[in-house]
């Protein structure tokens, strides 16, 4: 699950900081304990694809 970092946190098991507005691919589990807790939120934002020519 794709979500956006709300609150700067470290998380140990990994051992990464993670950064407000940082945009992070987590398993969902762990990506819905993160929005629980109001450090992250699921980031809807469509990449657009480049074009050429």
């Amino acid at each position: 699950m794709r979500v956006r970092i709300l609150k700067p946190f470290y998380h140990a098991r990994k051992k990464i900081a993670y950064k407000p507005n940082e945009i992070v691919d987590a398993k969902k589990d762990e990506a819905e304990l993160w929005m629980h807790h109001g450090m992250a939120m699921q980031d809807k934002s469509v990449e657009v694809p480049e074009r050429k020519g």
